[in-house]
């Protein structure tokens, strides 16, 4: 973060890497496609690939999230806890 002093105020200015932003929408776009229904410009292969993504911690997925500057531990713990209050709202089933 860098800091502007214009006329005497502070205006923070936050540089976002592009390449960081484009991979967090990669995670944003997998988790939605795997737990959000009624995506209708899904096949059944893409949600699978989607759900399999997120329901099994893979060496893609640790990737993924350092290419998007996240701790890949945090997230699935993140992940798993929205899987797991989920659950607590209805009986999780492998076909969302």
């Amino acid at each position: 973060m860098e800091n502007l002093n214009l006329l005497n105020r502070t205006l923070e200015v936050e540089y976002r890497d592009p390449d960081k932003e484009l991979w967090r929408s990669v995670l944003k776009q997998a988790f939605e496609d795997a737990f959000l229904p009624g995506k209708l410009h899904l096949c059944d292969y893409e949600r699978r690939e989607a759900r399999d993504f997120v329901s099994k911690r893979s060496e893609n997925f640790d990737a993924v999230c350092e290419l998007a500057g996240l701790d890949a531990s945090y997230v699935w713990n993140k992940l798993n806890q929205f899987r797991m209050r989920k659950e607590e709202g209805y009986v999780w089933k492998n076909n969302l």
